[in-house]
């Protein structure tokens, strides 16, 4: 019986291309799946944060930024790094009550994850400070330290000014990161970035 060797390496050289196609196709939908739960946890993670800034909303309607619908998730703006999306909180009979954004500062070593919520006249309503690997910045996360923004508005002397820069310390250049970052974010939100 004479064997075909060349009808062999046809079968062995199909067998292999299956056994790549399989394997690629269970990596994708690996890929798929962790994407998918990603995705899922980041807006459960939204979520939370957000009724936490406004307990009292129902809702919270997905917006992006008119003039930056084409850009990535996060856009810089100066020196700071704003997402894309921000939410509308609603009460339940549809009645906006504000808006939450999601921003990074600079700080004095590391970038400053702020999450700030307005009212519908853009007067800061809360701002938090997610943990930061800036030993400064730990200073900031304290709902203590960060209610000197409440209730003040970016457009009159309510709000804190920036610290001249002739007195820096670690701290006052993480305080004017969150400063600047929040002035950025109210610029662009005041025209819901058109």
């Amino acid at each position: 019986m004479k064997i075909n060797l060349k009808n062999e390496y046809t079968i062995a050289a199909a067998k292999l291309a299956l056994v790549a196609f399989v394997g690629t196709l269970l990596v994708c939908i690996a890929q798929i799946s962790v994407a998918s739960f990603s995705q899922k946890r980041e807006a459960e993670k939204n979520q939370l944060l957000n009724k936490k800034m406004f307990p009292e909303a129902e809702i919270f309607a997905e917006r992006e930024f008119n003039a930056l619908k084409k850009e990535t998730e996060y856009f810089r703006k100066n020196n700071t790094v704003i997402k894309n999306k921000y939410y509308e909180a609603r009460s339940n009979s549809g009645k906006s009550l504000g808006y939450i954004t999601f921003a990074y500062g600079n700080g004095f070593s590391s970038e400053l994850p702020l999450c700030i919520a307005f009212t519908d006249t853009l007067q800061i309503r809360k701002v938090e400070l997610s943990s930061t690997k800036e030993v400064k910045g730990k200073y900031w996360e304290s709902e203590k330290m960060l209610n000197l923004f409440k209730g003040t508005d970016a457009k009159d002397s309510s709000f804190p000014p920036m610290v001249p820069s002739d007195s820096v310390s670690s701290a006052t250049i993480t305080f004017n990161g969150i400063v600047e970052t929040i002035n950025e974010v109210i610029e662009l939100l005041s025209s819901k970035g058109e």
